[in-house]
Parts: C-alpha cells; structure tokens; sequence
C-alpha cells in the first residue's frame, strides 16, 4: 500500500490491487481483459489493457 500510494500509475493484473489503487486515487492499467471489479472502470481510475502484447 506504501508503495502504491506514492505510485504515479500501477500496472496490475491482481484484483485487490485495482481496488486499492482506487481508493487512493491513483491510476491503474489492469493487464487482464475483464475484471471482478468493475466499480473502478465506472469511476475511472482503472483502464482494462487485454492480456496480448
């Protein structure tokens, strides 16, 4: 959480993170292609990237 909070973006493919991130109002890019947590897509701190480089 330290870490995270004085991130300027976070690169996850952990649920827990997206949320995390989202409570402390930094930004997440999720390397996944759907999400348990789709509250922080409606909010706007996270964006889903897909899986596939």
């Amino acid at each position: 959480m330290q870490l995270e909070s004085k991130a300027k973006l976070v690169l996850t493919d952990s649920g827990g993170v997206q949320e995390e991130t989202c409570i402390l109002g930094v930004p997440c890019v999720t390397l996944r292609d759907n999400t348990e947590r789709p509250e922080t897509l409606d909010v706007g701190s996270n964006i889903l990237s897909g899986d596939r480089p």
